[in-house]
């Protein structure tokens, strides 16, 4: 009796962790902020591409979100051809983190992908 019921303990156990790692997955969405030319918060110098990651992330995990994939940048946004700070640049960060942090994300100025 004693081994039934160990063994009925262990297979719970094991299901129950199978799915909240499953679930976890299932709940990372991608995003993506639209680059500015001078307004980001996380300040523009010219940065390549290994110092933006550093300054998105960075910058992500002063405001409490974590943890979060820098995915790549991209160029397929719309370029505004204006000297303003607001102005696009035409690329685009695109990140991936859990859902949760979906509202704080859309705050600082991400967008989420359809």
């Amino acid at each position: 009796m004693k081994s039934l019921f160990l063994s009925a303990f262990c297979s719970l156990v094991l299901l129950l962790l199978y799915s909240c790692e499953n679930e976890g997955n299932s709940e990372l969405l991608v995003y993506y902020y639209e680059q500015t030319s001078c307004s980001d918060p996380w300040v523009n110098s010219y940065y390549d591409s290994k110092e933006l990651k550093s300054a998105v992330m960075s910058y992500l995990s002063d405001q409490g979100i974590r943890p979060v994939d820098f995915l790549f940048l991209s160029a397929d946004g719309i370029q505004q051809i204006c000297s303003a700070c607001s102005c696009s640049t035409g690329n685009r960060i695109w990140i991936k983190a859990p859902m949760r942090f979906e509202g704080r994300l859309l705050k600082l100025g991400f967008l989420k992908t359809p």
